[in-house]
């Protein structure tokens, strides 16, 4: 196998095992000076450098997905709490307006109790 060919063959590798490259690892994975390929196979470092910026935005790339997972399952629990909490407020007010109502069947009763008072006293003055 040629110098080519063994260079070629270095960067497919790193491609395949999705390994972060430069020009210095490839070198020294093909036991070459890096000024070889700089100097002798120009095509290459392009090939190279274009898989680096390849692997840096696909890097990107999985970290935004990433942050994302993080953003969504954190909106998740925020939506989860509120419901919870809204939950509690319903459960709060219903509890506040049961005992308001209490309160007003109370004030009902002790009204018509004194209505019924009334009601018989004059029933009495009128006898």
């Amino acid at each position: 196998m040629d110098t080519r060919e063994q260079l070629l063959s270095c960067v497919r590798e790193f491609e395949q095992n999705s390994e972060s490259i430069t020009i210095s690892k490839v070198a020294h994975k093909c036991g070459l000076s890096h000024s070889l390929i700089y100097n002798r196979h120009p095509d290459i470092k392009e090939m190279i450098n274009n898989l680096k910026k390849k692997q840096k935005e696909q890097a990107l790339v999985d970290q935004q997905k990433d942050q994302t997972k993080k953003l969504l399952k954190r909106n998740e629990n925020l939506e989860r709490k509120l419901a919870e909490a809204k939950g509690k407020d319903d459960k709060e007010t219903i509890a506040m307006l049961m005992a308001h109502i209490h309160e007003l069947y109370s004030m009902y009763d002790s009204l018509l109790e004194e209505r019924n008072a009334f009601a018989q006293r004059i029933l009495e003055l009128e006898s």
